[in-house]
């Protein structure tokens, strides 16, 4: 790899933390480099180890936490870091590193929110990741009694206990290993998208893909934190609050002024155009 590096000059990217084993490497000394930041990586793996029932994972994830907040505060003077998020832009800063707010790069040119309503409420996510396991689990319990509408789940590589809970209600449909084009119409037919996360750190690439494509959000309150989008979800934080939001959005079909209101909003904050250009500015390409 440093070979690959060392060849025709261009500016490197390093696309998150763990790729950086190369980032202080004296022949990489001349070039401009940029360690594209995903979460406060070692909150997000101690955050892992507090959900994590399995000992021997809780405590590599431990171990990571420990050893990724070790790396983080000893990286080089003047190194440039492109932030997912102001929060994780503000934290890289407080180490003396030049650190910028790039926001999440995604597939989408503008809004494609459908007006009027849907016949289902929809989750998605990567089913393999214990926190997304653990909200699904967690909707299901206190949602199963309240559903005046099908809830579809949808996701990738579910386990066999989670295929037994959702098979056990009516209600509740799972959709495994959704292709890109079926996961994108589920999401743009739903009426409601629900988005849960039982830790704020990152940025829930979900949550743009829900807005970009879906009608009504509604978001728990550490999937929207940080993010700048707050008001383009219903949030919530109490069972009660998410049910209350349920009931309200029933009825209520998802308008061209809603859709406007997100075209402004994330066509603004959230250009890929605009992104490149200020990804490139740091790389002195521009």
């Amino acid at each position: 790899m440093l070979s690959n590096l060392e060849q025709p000059y261009c500016p490197i990217l390093f696309e998150g933390i763990h790729t950086t084993g190369f980032h202080s490497h004296k022949a990489l000394n001349t070039r401009h480099k940029i360690i594209r930041t995903h979460n406060i990586e070692h909150e997000y793996y101690r955050n892992l180890a507090g959900t994590e029932r399995n000992l021997f994972r809780k405590f590599f994830f431990m171990s990571e936490s420990v050893k990724l907040n070790r790396y983080e505060k000893r990286l080089p003077d003047g190194t440039v870091i492109a932030a997912i998020s102001e929060n994780d832009k503000i934290h890289y800063r407080k180490y003396g590193y030049d650190a910028y707010y790039i926001p999440a790069f995604h597939p989408f040119d503008t809004v494609m929110s459908r007006e009027g309503t849907g016949e289902y409420i929809l989750y998605h996510g990567d089913l393999s990741v214990h926190d997304n396991e653990r909200s699904v689990r967690y909707l299901i319990d206190k949602l199963y009694k309240h559903l005046p509408i099908p809830l579809i789940i949808a996701g990738k590589d579910p386990s066999k206990g989670l295929n037994r809970a959702i098979n056990g209600n009516q209600n509740i449909k799972l959709i495994e290993n959704p292709s890109s084009d079926k996961l994108s119409d589920l999401i743009m037919n739903a009426h409601i998208i629900l988005l849960h996360s039982f830790q704020s750190s990152g940025m829930k690439i979900k949550l743009l893909y829900s807005l970009f494509l879906g009608r009504h959000c509604i978001a728990h309150k550490n999937v929207i934190a940080n993010s700048g989008l707050d008001d383009l979800c219903y949030g919530w934080k109490t069972e009660d609050q998410l049910i209350e939001k349920i009931k309200h959005l029933l009825d209520k079909p998802f308008t061209k002024a809603e859709s406007e209101k997100r075209k402004k909003k994330l066509n603004d904050n959230f250009s890929n155009r605009k992104n490149t250009t200020q990804l490139l500015k740091l790389a002195g390409q521009l």
